[in-house]
């Protein structure tokens, strides 16, 4: 009887404020994409941008356990509001939000470097987003994805090399394009268990 509504990346145009909010938080009018967890707001995690880290509540997740934004309104809390510059798209926003978040939390924690060679797992919207980071933080990167279409596209956003996984062994590819070094670190954003096993 009470469907959740769908919609995990949510980006529009701020339309109320509450009376709490400051006008340094949010105002009408202001177009903002949305971290789309929300927290205690007040824990370790939460305070340190990790909302969904969160420990100290149920963790609302908008479009799965929470409304998301496929509605004509969303109602969230200030803090989990991020200002969308005008030179940017709402669909680019809501990929910036996820996705390519996403993929720059992960390159950011493996403190990745032109030193580096990583193998990217899966090119789907993040797997898309880390080559595009990895490359433009100097990595030599290997993509990997059983999609033509995907490899090709990997290659356009800087992949030096791609490897399909259901044509090839992709152990052994990225050992002989590594001329038997390997990769220095892997990334899986496949969500394929046989990928994360080779991923390790």
């Amino acid at each position: 009887p009470n469907p959740t509504i769908a919609g995990h990346e949510p980006c529009g145009i701020v339309a109320a404020v509450g009376p709490g909010v400051q006008p340094t938080e949010a105002k009408v009018g202001q177009r903002v994409m949305v971290h789309h967890y929300q927290g205690c707001a007040q824990c370790g995690h939460c305070r340190s941008g990790w909302q969904q880290l969160c420990q100290e509540v149920p963790v609302k997740v908008y479009g799965s356990n929470s409304h998301g934004g496929h509605a004509k309104y969303l109602c969230v809390p200030a803090n989990t509001m991020v200002t969308l510059p005008d030179e940017l798209s709402f669909s680019a926003g809501a990929a910036i939000a996820c996705g390519s978040g996403t993929a720059w939390g992960a390159l950011r924690r493996m403190n990745i470097s032109g030193r580096d060679t990583i193998a990217i797992f899966g090119q789907g919207p993040v797997g898309l987003a880390a080559t595009q980071f990895a490359k433009a933080q100097g990595a030599k990167v290997i993509a990997l994805d059983i999609n033509p279409d995907r490899l090709e596209r990997a290659k356009q956003f800087g992949a030096d090399e791609v490897v399909n996984p259901g044509s090839n062994d992709p152990v052994a590819a990225i050992k002989e394009l590594t001329h038997g070094r390997f990769a220095d670190l892997t990334l899986d954003t496949s969500s394929n268990s046989e990928a994360r096993l080779n991923a390790i």
